[in-house]
């Protein structure tokens, strides 16, 4: 005859089954669309695609203007808590990032000021999503796995420098994975790789992939 298991026995299965589950949760990076937008007419003029995030982009061929990308025109929500070295840490890494997006997505990079002709890129980060480097340390060493998870919410927009005129956009909220253990330390170190995350997306669809 099988041995019965023991209340403390299926006590202990149950919590392993809810730790197995809540790693399983936390290990997936994700992206989706922002909660709150700080475009006033972003709402209405973004599609929303089957991962939650939203963008358009206009029907002209984009891939032979040149980009213009200037650090300064990366900007910052009304209602992101972030102090003044970690804004210029955010807005180094974002710099950055599309750079690196948008020249491997086979887009030609222009110097800026930008010039006629160019289409100018501009990013609003909406929200910053701390990890808990204490956290981590615990969770490494007892479930082997950072659980804490830190993202980046922003909003993308390219711009016919001479007009004005919009002709691509983006809204996306990124957040990291188990297995971004690289950033998971430090309190920003997530929100920087995941700049790179939502500067790939944007440069695809500037692109237009």
């Amino acid at each position: 005859m099988m041995p019965r298991k023991t209340v403390p026995g299926i006590h202990a299965l149950a919590r392993l089954a809810l730790l197995a589950g809540t790693i399983g949760l936390a290990a997936c990076a994700s992206v989706g669309a922002p909660e709150r937008s700080e475009s006033p007419d972003e709402r209405d003029g973004l599609i929303e695609g089957p991962d939650g995030v939203r963008s358009w982009r206009s029907t002209s061929d984009l891939r032979r203007a040149r980009v213009c990308v200037a650090g300064s025109d990366v900007g910052f929500g009304a209602r992101v808590g972030l102090d003044a070295a970690e804004r210029l840490e955010l807005q180094a890494a974002m710099d950055i990032a599309l750079q690196e997006s948008l020249a491997a997505a086979g887009l030609q990079l222009g110097d800026p000021p930008c010039g006629p002709g160019d289409l100018r890129v501009r990013s609003t980060i909406v929200s910053a999503e701390r990890a808990s480097p204490a956290a981590n340390a615990v969770t490494a060493l007892v479930l082997l796995a950072p659980l804490s998870r830190g993202g980046l919410t922003v909003e993308f927009e390219a711009e016919d420098a001479a007009t004005g005129r919009r002709v691509a956009a983006l809204a996306i909220r990124a957040r990291a994975g188990v297995a971004d253990i690289a950033g998971a330390f430090s309190e920003l170190g997530h929100a920087r790789r995941q700049a790179h995350v939502a500067s790939e997306r944007f440069a695809r669809l500037l692109a237009g992939g």
